[in-house]
């Protein structure tokens, strides 16, 4: 076995082996310089790529394009329904106003009648209740005595006692007698006094008590007399005519309502007091209008 360290051997080696020839390439293709190159894969060219970005960026672009799309007309949609909630809101507000405008009308109506009906009771209740002064005897006296006598005496002065009640159900209140006497001969002379104010601190008559009663005395001038005191110089005897006795009873009740009750009497000549409702001759002049216009007070 040969040494290879040893030059000695390797070079007899060498020169008793036969000449090597050099060998000529058959490769027509002239070499190029370094090792040969390799295909490239289709993943690691840039231009491939390139268009991959490209067409993933326009379907991305197209995705969120569509999705924008959706979201405004989903949003079309609700504001579609937003106005179309709107709309009826406003129909329904429209009929809930018309309804509640009916039924505040209803309620004032009944509210109305309801009030009436109180009123109309009220009313009732205080003509039940109310007082009512009546005229309830007439007597003619001798002027002297104050005895009943049948008939006046000619040329004498002419006395009535007027006798009155409250028939009501309730006190009546400042009570004010008017009482005025006249002979036919005399009968212009009819006129109504003036209104009374009523004083609701004096003359409280209750109901269903004694009779009281006011004296009228034939005078020259009837409406002079303001009072129970009576001048002898104004007192005037009968002429013989007929004679008429009116007057009224102004009064109030616990509520401040006033009332009057006028009255006007004729002497018959059988001795009885007849009611008159007006006196025609010389003249009209009703009963009603011894009561002036009355004022609550």
């Amino acid at each position: 076995m040969p040494d290879e360290h040893n030059p000695e051997a390797k070079k007899q080696e060498t020169e008793g082996a036969p000449p090597i020839l050099p060998l000529k390439a058959t490769n027509p293709c002239p070499a190029e310089d370094g090792p040969p190159k390799q295909p490239q894969k289709w993943w690691k060219k840039r231009i491939h790529w390139a268009h991959v970005f490209q067409a993933t960026g326009i379907v991305l672009g197209l995705l969120v394009a569509w999705v924008y799309y959706r979201q405004l007309d989903e949003m079309r949609y609700q504001t579609q329904l937003l106005d179309e909630q709107a709309n009826r809101t406003v129909i329904e507000n429209k009929g809930s106003a018309a309804a509640v405008s009916q039924q505040l009308r209803l309620l004032q109506q009944q509210t109305r009648v309801v009030q009436d009906g109180l009123a109309t009771t009220q009313r009732q209740f205080r003509l039940e209740q109310r007082p009512i002064i009546a005229v309830t005897d007439v007597v003619l006296v001798d002027a002297k005595t104050g005895n009943p006598i049948p008939r006046p005496i000619l040329g004498a002065p002419v006395t009535v006692n007027i006798y009155y009640q409250n028939v009501g159900h309730s006190p009546a209140i400042g009570v004010r007698p008017r009482y005025h006497m006249l002979f036919v001969s005399e009968i212009r002379k009819l006129r109504s006094d003036p209104p009374d104010k009523i004083d609701f601190s004096s003359s409280v008559i209750p109901p269903n008590i004694k009779d009281r009663f006011v004296t009228i005395i034939s005078l020259k001038d009837t409406y002079a007399r303001e009072d129970i005191s009576v001048n002898p110089a104004d007192v005037t005897g009968w002429d013989g005519t007929q004679i008429v006795i009116f007057g009224r009873f102004s009064y109030a009740d616990q509520f401040g309502t006033v009332y009057c009750l006028p009255y006007m009497k004729d002497l018959l000549e059988t001795g009885n007091w007849a009611d008159s409702i007006e006196v025609r001759k010389p003249f009209r002049f009703a009963t009603s209008q011894l009561c002036p216009v009355k004022e609550k007070q």
